[in-house]
């Protein structure tokens, strides 16, 4: 799968408070320090388990 970019995405883990464990793939500049896209390119692979 490629982004925006026309780069290939990276697949990660959200480790963030609200979101804890769950898949996801972005851009490759994506920044988690800063939560900035480069291109904007974000999508979650699973499904939410949080209510």
């Amino acid at each position: 799968m490629k982004c925006k970019c026309e780069t290939a995405c990276e697949h990660r883990t959200s480790w963030a408070l609200q979101n804890p464990g769950r898949k996801f793939v972005t851009c490759k500049f994506y920044n988690p320090n800063s939560s900035m896209h480069r291109c904007g390119f974000f999508m979650w692979v699973d499904e939410d388990m949080t209510e």
